[in-house]
């Protein structure tokens, strides 16, 4: 894994930018955005992960964790670091089993997702990294995301 953002200026238009985040990497990035699926699967719902998705501590919740990178000349650059959690129910009617190698940006926005909560972690709060978590609202479903801004990230771009 690369660097992470651990000084004291924070990638602030990263940390707010609106929309798709997957849109804006693929506007920053000159060659492939590629989304390499980290692990999947159950897990169990921590105390504020829970509150956020509306279920109790402990619950099962689908956990998805990716790395967003740019492919170009034949080397790799790590831009983001993600985890998705979501209730079972979410996990099934909403198909976030079979996303596969495609990025969660499709289905939040294509299909009308709106976030609902946002927040700015810095790091120590978030590990060592800065990052942002964003609870959305897709057809009545709770999804939890967590964007880690790695050190390889460019410049924003509108």
């Amino acid at each position: 894994m690369s660097a992470v953002h651990t000084h004291s200026r924070p990638p602030l238009a990263w940390l707010r930018a609106p929309g798709s985040l997957t849109r804006h990497l693929v506007r920053v990035c000159p060659g492939s955005l590629v989304v390499e699926v980290l692990g999947e699967g159950w897990a169990k719902a921590d105390p504020v992960s829970a509150r956020l998705l509306g279920l109790r501590t402990g619950a099962q919740v689908w956990r998805r964790e990716v790395r967003l990178s740019c492919r170009h000349a034949g080397a790799w650059t790590h831009y983001v670091h993600a985890i998705t959690l979501g209730s079972p129910a979410a996990q099934r009617r909403l198909g976030l089993a079979r996303l596969g190698q495609r990025p969660l940006g499709l289905l939040l926005f294509r299909r009308g997702g709106r976030r609902i909560k946002f927040a700015i972690l810095t790091p120590g709060r978030s590990g060592p990294r800065w990052a942002r978590r964003s609870l959305f609202l897709l057809r009545g479903h709770r999804l939890l995301v967590w964007e880690a801004f790695l050190e390889g990230l460019p410049s924003f771009r509108r």
